[in-house]
């Protein structure tokens, strides 16, 4: 419960000093520590994530948050289709940007869905 709330008063911080970026990495690690008791709060913080950094246009966060939210098959995310999407998109996002360790890593989770 201690690291919820680091990352809780890191999101306050965040947004207290219009820090854009801090606030979605905190999001996506609110999402990282609850994600196996409260998979909804985990949704919905990694997409809070997804959103903001779509917004403020930092793609190899995005890509290791649509990582992020889906882990493994049959977990995380709002559905398969969702989650095979956003780990497709990380895979070419990766490759785009020459990340071979985060690459092998999002391939390795796509394989069973591909």
């Amino acid at each position: 419960m201690g690291s919820c709330r680091c990352c809780r008063e890191t999101i306050r911080l965040a947004e207290a000093t219009h820090d854009r970026l801090a606030q979605a990495l905190a999001y996506r690690m609110l999402a990282e520590a609850t994600r196996r008791r409260a998979t909804q709060q985990a949704e919905a913080a990694v997409l809070e994530a997804i959103r903001i950094q779509r917004d403020v246009g930092s793609r190899p966060e995005l890509a290791r948050s649509y990582v992020t939210y889906a882990p493994s098959p049959g977990h995380g995310g709002g559905g398969d289709d969702e989650a095979t999407r956003y780990l497709t998109d990380a895979v070419a996002m990766f490759r785009s940007m020459r990340m071979a360790r985060e690459l092998a890593h999002a391939e390795q989770l796509l394989g069973p869905r591909a």
